[in-house]
């Protein structure tokens, strides 16, 4: 199993390439849309061992999948603006706290604390 926390604690190039590997080896066990994928492209899991060489999932079965992973239910659930169609993706969350943490961060890395804004 992951540690999501882990994500907030990459600090290097090697430490990104650690996570996103332990990420895609869990998604390719445990998200069966993704499973599928990766069979219908006759690609075996324990074979990739660089990112570059990781099969990404097209944005169109967000669309027409629901696209999960270990989780049974979700406690929010983001969809695209519709603008180039009818049928808008949909991104299930399972953990919106996950999203929180990754938007205060990433917002504070780029603009400083916070609490100095008023949005």
């Amino acid at each position: 199993m992951i540690n999501y926390t882990d994500i907030f604690k990459i600090k290097t190039e090697s430490d990104f390439n650690k996570i996103a590997m332990k990420i895609f080896y869990f998604q390719a066990k445990n998200n069966k849309v993704y499973s599928d994928y990766l069979s219908y492209l006759n690609v075996n899991p324990d074979r990739i061992r660089k990112i570059k060489d990781i099969p990404f999932l097209p944005i169109e079965f967000f669309k027409t999948h629901k696209v999960v992973s270990a989780c049974k239910t979700h406690e929010i659930v983001f969809t695209s603006s519709g603008t180039t169609g009818y049928n808008t993706s949909k991104h299930y969350v399972c953990n919106a706290d996950i999203y929180t943490m990754s938007f205060r961060q990433s917002f504070e890395l780029f603009y400083g604390d916070i609490k100095n804004y008023c949005i």
